[in-house]
């Protein structure tokens, strides 16, 4: 194998540069595909409860309080994975992670499935829910590590369109499978393929170049050059530049400094209330189509309907941003979110509007939070981009745990599904009401 050979003097490698001005290689294709794998098993292992709620509820005698309760957890769980795991990654590396987060999400799905009680479903939610967010976070960083910056923003819209796609296709199968065999098989069947990938990515998933050159030194360079012999690349020579060391380190102050303060508090709390309506629709769905009068697998299909929309939304919000810019399209999708919520809680007529309804309800408010992401992305520089977004989800959660729950409370109290949805979508009304003022904002034209 050649050696990329340095001219004159030896000036330091950085793995950033390396990869974007080479080829693509069939090992980046490979990291790709088993990335956007995880984020349908993302999609699956999130919402496959909610799929299930009304069959757990009534075999568990539990009110929809106590399932809001457990909702919560699971997305409790993915806030401190997010915020642990994610930062562990930094010391531990991005596959280990990865890998730590496929095991317990696969370990808590499967023991949830034999669980007898309320506290037993929190703890396995909160289990699976730890992996879950703690892989999220490492997914997407070694996508974005493993791409050219050419083509970096379209792969990860492409990779994160995979958590609603893996929504979809799992409300598609429990449609059947949940009346045909049960909630207990049917988790333990969503256990059972995350469990799969795990043997699949110890074996085909490198580590992070960049997290492998933060070691500096000989040893650095043979690592990096194994999977630079797998792409098929030249091996290297010389010093090698961290791309991380390179860009400094950032911390939750610098976002709160005065160039960035009214940028970050408006997107935080905007997408706080987009998670609030997003994961409350991603929850309860199944159970409030139940309630209206669909026969459970129907009602499962309006969930997976409202998840395909979903998958739509969030690969095209891209254009519409490259058009419209990020915030125009926030405020859109969440002023048709409003409508369509209205028209879902109201209309009672046939099952093929219903589900297309349920679809532009999908298509709008995870779609809201893809422009959420882009704007976050688009609104620091790159020194602070990896900090900025990761505080824009991280906070954004805190949204995501009160939805559920904050359902249930609502449902308890028997209220019209019109009171329910209104309050919902004034809620993601709300949020385009926060970062509406950043439609003219310089903040790199967002």
């Amino acid at each position: 194998m050649r050696k990329e050979q340095l001219s004159g003097k030896e000036q330091a490698i950085n793995p950033a540069t390396m990869l974007d001005v080479m080829p693509l290689s069939g090992l980046q294709y490979v990291i790709f595909a088993l990335c956007f794998i995880l984020n349908m098993i993302d999609g699956m292992d999130v919402v496959i409860l909610s799929y299930s709620a009304s069959s757990i509820m009534a075999d568990l005698n539990i009110t929809p309080i106590q399932m809001g309760g457990i909702f919560s957890a699971g997305l409790i769980g993915m806030a401190f994975g997010g915020l642990i795991l994610g930062a562990y990654a930094d010391k531990a590396g991005r596959r280990r992670i990865i890998l730590i987060g496929v095991t317990l999400i696969a370990v808590g799905v499967i023991a949830g499935s034999q669980a007898q009680s309320i506290s037993q479903l929190i703890v396995t939610r909160l289990i699976a829910g730890f992996g879950i967010g703690g892989m999220f976070a490492s997914v997407t960083a070694i996508v974005a590590e493993y791409s050219p910056l050419r083509i970096r923003n379209i792969v990860i819209m492409l990779i994160t369109a995979g958590y609603p796609l893996g929504a979809l296709l799992t409300g598609l199968s429990s449609s059947w499978a949940v009346p045909e065999f049960g909630w207990r098989a049917t988790m333990i069947g969503a256990g059972s393929i995350t469990a799969l990938m795990l043997p699949i990515c110890f074996v085909f998933l490198p580590e992070s170049l960049f997290f492998l050159a933060r070691e500096g030194g000989d040893g650095a360079v043979r690592k990096i050059n194994r999977v630079m012999g797998r792409m098929k690349h030249p091996e290297i020579t010389g010093p090698i530049d961290s791309f991380f060391d390179s860009h400094g380190k950032t911390s939750f102050r610098d976002l709160l400094n005065p160039q960035y303060r009214r940028v970050s508090l408006r997107l935080w709390a905007g997408l706080i209330c987009t998670f609030m309506t997003m994961y409350y629709l991603l929850s309860w769905i199944p159970k409030i189509a139940i309630d209206s009068g669909l026969a459970p697998d129907k009602a499962i299909i309006a969930g997976a309907m409202f998840s395909g929309g979903g998958f739509i939304g969030v690969m095209v919000v891209g254009l519409l941003a490259n058009r419209f810019g990020y915030i125009r399209s926030i405020v859109s999708y969440c002023i048709t979110a409003f409508v369509m919520m209205i028209i879902f809680s109201v209309y009672r007529g046939e099952l093929t509007v219903v589900l297309l309804i349920a679809f532009v309800m999908g298509f709008t408010v995870q779609g809201a939070v893809g422009a959420f992401y882009g704007a976050a992305a688009r609104a620091y520089p790159v020194q602070m981009k990896s900090t900025g977004i990761g505080w824009t989800i991280g906070v954004g959660r805190i949204g995501a745990i009160i939805g559920p729950y904050f359902g249930g409370i609502l449902m308890s109290m028997a209220l019209p599904q019109l009171v329910n949805f209104t309050i919902y979508g004034a809620i993601m009304l709300l949020g385009a009401a926060f970062v509406f003022p950043l439609k003219s904002s310089k903040v790199n034209q967002i």
